[in-house]
């Protein structure tokens, strides 16, 4: 389930944030919260 909803986080921060260091940088800190979950 966690891997079908970063799947899905992952879409929408390529959507909303392409590029640039404040997208890296949500990507970063949205990783490490579902990695506490699994």
């Amino acid at each position: 389930m966690a891997r079908e909803l970063k799947k899905q986080v992952d879409e929408v921060i390529g959507a909303v944030f392409p590029t640039g260091p404040y997208g890296q940088k949500l990507m970063n800190n949205l990783q490490n919260v579902l990695d506490c979950l699994n």
